[in-house]
């Protein structure tokens, strides 16, 4: 996808790229917010097996993800 989202790219550029994302979602996952809310979501998908999109919409509500992800792209250049 990253490849035919971004053709212009080297192979070197897109290996660069694929690391800068794996950076970002380690740090994303590293967040109380973001952690808490994958931790949540198993939780219930180990009881359930099957959620419909309101109900994650419900599970995730009390996580700030939106503020978390926010802080930690705020830590890296555009």
């Amino acid at each position: 996808m990253l490849v035919g989202a971004l053709p212009q790219l080297s192979d070197l550029e897109v290996v660069d790229a694929w690391y800068g994302i794996f950076e970002v979602t380690a740090d994303l996952f590293k967040t109380i917010n973001w952690r808490g809310a994958l931790e949540a979501l198993a939780a219930e998908l180990n009881d359930k097996t099957l959620l419909e999109w309101e109900a994650i919409g419900q599970l995730l509500e009390p996580y700030d993800l939106d503020g978390a992800r926010e802080d930690v792209l705020s830590n890296y250049k555009v």
